[in-house]
C-alpha cells in the first residue's frame, strides 16, 4: 500500500482528488491489516472423559445425545482430521441446542462464537459483499472468525433450517456446501476480503428445529443428533438444580430468603408452561424472582416460601389450555386424541374429539373446531373406512346407517387451529362409539393415521404425545405398530406406569368405563378350528370337550367354529415363570385357609398327576377332601400354564429393556 501512496504523490491530480484516493488507500490498508493478519490457534483438549464430564455438569439427562456427541468426537480424534460431516442438533426451541454447542467448545478448550441464519436469503450474507458496494462487509463466517480471534473456534451455525433461497441473490446453501466440505474449505473465499481463508480447523455445529426444512445436499453432510423434549420429571430437576440456583445468584438472594417447595415447582411446570424446552419455565421463575425482589425493596417482604398456593398469587391464572375440560366423557362418541398443537414450538397436547349422531337426517357430515386441510382429509378417510366396515357388518353397524343420520364431528376450542393426520384412529373410534352408543374410557389416549383399509400408519411426535398423556395420568395409550421402535426414546419412568397398545387395525378399543383395576377385554366365545389345532400343537395331552359349528343356516362354513365350555375363573399374567408359579402356590394357600378356617373342612393340598392336570397346564395344584359319605371332593384348583396359552393367542408385553415377550400365566 505504501507503493500506491508514493505513486499517488507523483500523479498530476488535483489535491482534492489525491486526498480522496489517499483516504481510500488507507481504508484498504487498514482493512487488509485487520483481515489478513495471522490468527493464532489454541491447542485443543482431546480428553474425551473431560468433555463428557463438562457436558454432564451443564446438562441434565440427555444420555443418548451425550453419547452420540462423544462418539463423534472420538471418531474425529482417531481419524486425525475433519470427518466431512458436521454435527447438527435437531430439536424444538429451548431444549438446549446452543448451550450444548457452547459446552462442547468449553470442554475442547476452543473459543465459541455464533452465526445466526434466521431470515438469511442472500448468498452474500455468507460469502460477503464486494468492497465496492455501499455498506459492504465480510460474510457471517469471517465475522465469526474475527470475534473468535482464533483459527480453530467452534462456530455455531444457528437455525440452518430457516435459511431461504433467493432467485436473484444466490443460494446460501451452496455456500455452506463449500464451507462444510473438507476438500474445499481450506481455500474458502470471502468476496469482501478477496483472499483465501482456511476453515479446515474450524469445528462447525449446526442447529435446526426441523430437519425436513434443511436442503438435502446439506443434510447429507450432517451428523444428525436429535435433542428430545424434556418431560416433567426432567424439567423439575433442571428447575431445582440449575435454574433456581442461577436466578438466586443473579438476584443476589439466598435460599433462605426465597425458597421453592417441590409441589410449587411442579405446578409451574404443569399449569404455566407448554413447551418441549425450558425457556418459558425460566421466564416464569424469573417473574417470581422479579416480583419478590420488588416486594423486598419496598419493605413488604423479607423472606418468602413459594408454595403451590403462592404460585397463582405471583403468576395469575394457569396458562396451559386444558381441552379435556371442554367435553363430557359420560357420553358416547368422546375420545382423547393426542397431537402437537403448535409444530413450531412443539409440545404435546390432548385433543378431545366429540361426535354426535342426529337421526332423521340426510347423511350430512358436519365438522367444527378450526380444522385445517389435512385434519379434514383425516375425517373423510375415517368416515369412508367406517362406511366400508358397516358394509361388511363390522362393529355391529348397519350399512344403511349413514343414509338417514347426520354426523357432527367437533374438536373443542375453535380459537386453536388443528391439523395433521395422526388423529385418524381417534376419529374412527369416536365415530364408531357414537354410532354404537357405547362410551369410551376417558383414561385412554390414542394416536395414529388410518387409511381406507383400516390399517394404522406411522406418526411423528410420539414423545410429545406420550408426555401429554402422562401429564393427564392416562392408564393406556394406543400407538401404531410402526412406531414401536420409537418407544426406546420414552423415559423408563413414563413407560413403567403406562401400557403402550400396539395396533394393526382400527377398532373399538374399550366398550365402556370400568372401576378399580378392572379392564375391558374381549375373549372369543367361538374359536376357529385352525386355532384349536394350533393349541393342540402347543399342548401335550390336549383332548378338547367341544361343540363343532359346521353350518350357519343352510350355508356350510369353510373353517368350523368351536364352542368350548369352560368355568368362570380368574387369570393372571407375569413377567417370568418363577413369579407365575409362586402366585399359583400362594393362591393355593388362600384356598386351603378358607377351607380349613371358614368352612371347617379337613383338606389335603397337593399337585395333580400328569394325567389329571388341566390340558395345557405345566402344573395343576389342588385342594381336596374326603366327604362323610365316602366321596372325594375337589374343592379348588390353581394352574400354572407357563407361556403356552399366551403363545397360542399371541399375547405379548414389553419388558423393562424394551423387548417383546410372551408372559407367563396362571388360572
Amino acid at each position: 500500500m505504501d507503493d500506491y501512496l508514493l505513486r499517488l504523490q507523483r500523479e498530476p491530480f488535483p489535491n482534492y482528488v489525491k486526498e480522496r484516493i489517499e483516504g481510500e488507500i488507507k481504508k484498504i490498508q487498514k482493512r487488509s491489516d485487520s483481515h489478513t493478519k495471522e490468527i493464532s490457534e489454541d491447542p485443543e483438549n482431546d480428553n474425551l472423559t473431560e468433555v463428557e464430564q463438562k457436558l454432564n455438569e451443564r446438562h441434565f439427562g440427555l444420555k443418548k445425545v451425550k453419547k452420540l456427541i462423544i462418539n463423534y468426537l472420538g471418531a474425529k480424534k482417531q481419524a486425525g482430521k475433519n470427518l466431512g460431516k458436521v454435527i447438527c442438533l435437531i430439536g424444538s426451541p429451548g431444549t438446549g441446542k446452543s448451550s450444548i454447542a457452547r459446552s462442547i467448545a468449553e470442554a475442547l478448550g476452543r473459543p465459541f462464537t455464533k452465526a445466526s441464519l434466521g431470515g438469511v436469503h442472500d448468498e452474500g450474507e455468507i460469502r460477503g459483499h464486494r468492497s465496492t458496494y455501499v455498506h459492504a462487509k465480510p460474510g457471517i463466517i469471517v465475522q465469526a472468525l474475527q470475534r473468535a480471534k482464533k483459527r480453530n473456534p467452534v462456530i455455531l451455525v444457528d437455525e440452518i433450517d430457516s435459511m431461504g433461497k433467493s432467485e436473484h441473490n444466490g443460494d446460501p446453501a451452496a455456500a455452506f456446501l463449500e464451507i462444510f466440505d473438507p476438500e474445499q474449505n481450506e481455500n474458502f473465499r470471502d468476496h469482501y476480503i478477496e483472499l483465501p481463508i482456511d476453515l479446515s480447523q474450524v469445528m462447525f455445529i449446526c442447529t435446526a428445529n426441523d430437519a425436513q426444512k434443511i436442503p438435502l445436499p446439506l443434510l447429507d453432510r450432517m451428523e444428525i443428533i436429535e435433542i428430545p423434549p424434556y418431560n416433567e420429571s426432567e424439567k423439575f430437576h433442571i428447575a431445582k438444580e440449575y435454574l433456581i440456583p442461577k436466578l438466586l445468584n443473579k438476584y443476589r438472594l439466598t435460599k433462605e430468603q426465597l425458597d421453592f417447595e417441590d409441589p410449587a415447582i411442579k405446578k409451574i411446570i404443569k399449569d404455566y408452561t407448554w413447551e418441549p424446552g425450558i425457556r418459558n419455565l425460566e421466564k416464569k421463575l424469573e417473574n417470581i424472582f422479579a416480583e419478590f425482589s420488588k416486594k423486598k425493596a419496598q419493605g413488604d417482604l423479607i423472606t418468602e416460601k413459594i408454595t403451590s398456593a403462592k404460585v397463582q398469587e405471583y403468576l395469575g391464572k394457569p396458562a396451559v389450555p386444558d381441552l379435556s375440560s371442554e367435553v363430557d366423557y359420560d357420553k358416547p362418541g368422546v375420545v382423547n386424541g393426542l397431537g402437537v398443537l403448535n409444530p413450531e414450538i412443539g409440545g404435546g397436547s390432548v385433543l378431545p374429539i366429540e361426535v354426535k349422531i342426529f337421526s332423521n337426517g340426510e347423511g350430512k357430515i358436519i365438522t367444527t373446531g378450526n380444522l385445517k386441510k389435512i385434519m379434514k382429509e383425516s375425517i373423510e378417510i375415517a368416515i369412508s373406512y367406517v362406511k366400508s366396515a358397516a358394509a361388511a357388518t363390522k362393529f355391529n353397524l348397519n350399512q344403511n346407517i349413514f343414509k338417514n343420520q347426520d354426523i357432527h364431528i367437533n374438536m373443542p376450542k375453535g380459537d386453536i387451529p388443528k391439523d395433521g393426520s395422526s388423529a385418524g384412529i381417534a376419529l374412527t373410534t369416536a365415530i364408531i362409539s357414537a354410532l354404537n352408543d357405547k362410551k369410551i374410557n376417558k383414561d385412554i389416549g390414542m394416536t395414529g393415521e388410518i387409511n381406507l383399509s383400516g390399517i394404522v400408519g406411522e406418526i411423528g411426535g410420539l414423545r410429545e404425545k406420550i408426555y401429554a398423556a402422562h401429564r393427564k395420568k392416562y392408564k393406556a395409550v394406543f400407538i401404531p405398530k410402526k412406531n414401536e421402535n420409537d418407544l426406546d426414546d420414552i423415559p423408563s419412568e413414563i413407560k413403567k406406569d403406562k401400557y403402550s397398545r400396539l395396533l394393526i387395525e382400527a377398532g373399538l378399543f374399550a366398550y365402556g368405563p370400568t372401576k378399580g383395576r378392572v379392564q375391558n377385554v374381549l375373549f372369543p366365545a367361538l374359536i376357529p378350528l385352525d386355532l384349536l389345532k394350533k393349541e393342540k400343537e402347543h399342548v401335550t395331552g390336549f383332548s378338547p370337550e367341544c361343540f363343532f359349528i359346521e353350518k350357519i343356516g343352510e350355508k356350510r362354513i369353510e373353517n368350523s367354529l368351536i364352542l368350548r365350555p369352560t368355568s368362570e375363573e380368574g387369570h393372571t399374567l407375569h413377567e417370568n415363570k418363577e413369579e407365575a408359579r409362586d402366585f399359583a402356590l400362594n393362591i393355593l394357600k388362600v384356598y386351603e385357609d378358607y377351607a380349613k378356617n371358614t368352612l371347617y373342612l379337613g383338606v389335603i393340598v397337593g399337585k395333580k398327576s400328569e394325567g389329571e392336570k388341566f390340558a395345557g397346564a405345566i402344573e395343576t395344584y389342588t385342594v381336596e377332601c374326603l366327604l362323610p359319605d365316602g366321596q372325594c371332593l375337589q374343592f379348588a384348583t390353581s394352574h400354572y400354564f407357563g407361556d403356552n396359552f399366551c403363545r397360542l393367542m399371541n399375547v405379548e408385553f414389553q419388558t423393562k429393556d424394551n423387548k417383546r415377550q410372551h408372559p407367563f400365566s396362571t388360572s
